[in-house]
């Protein structure tokens, strides 16, 4: 299976200030900053298929560094890794994405999603 793209996410305390480093003193460009009454709501780092996102915890949101990746077919890849053996939940539908998750070694979490059908370009 062909990986299309890979995000970065990471949920964590000190978000505004990661987020802002990365913003002001290293210049990445970053879309989705600031929230309602300038409140920090996350930040995405765009950059092609791919992207860095950085998101304060929250009640719903613990803190937690993830990979997502980005496939044509999350549903192929769920049968194929199901077929070998992985521990896979899911699927769950969010944002138009169809997602798995799956926890590898070290505590290591890890999604791999595709656009659903509907959502597909």
């Amino acid at each position: 299976m062909t990986i299309k793209g890979i995000r970065f996410c990471l949920v964590a305390d000190e978000a505004e200030l990661i987020a802002e480093q990365m913003m002001d003193k290293d210049g990445f460009a970053a879309e989705n900053s600031g929230g309602p009454q300038g409140n920090f709501s996350g930040a995405v780092f765009q950059a092609g298929d791919s992207r860095i996102e950085v998101w304060p915890g929250a009640e719903a949101m613990r803190p937690v560094s993830m990979l997502h990746i980005v496939v044509a077919s999350a549903n192929e890849w769920s049968e194929k890794a199901r077929g070998a053996g992985a521990r896979i939940k899911g699927p769950f539908s969010a944002h138009g994405e169809c997602i798995y998750s799956l926890e590898l070694p070290g505590e290591m979490v890890v999604s791999v999603q595709s656009k659903e059908p509907s959502h597909a370009e």
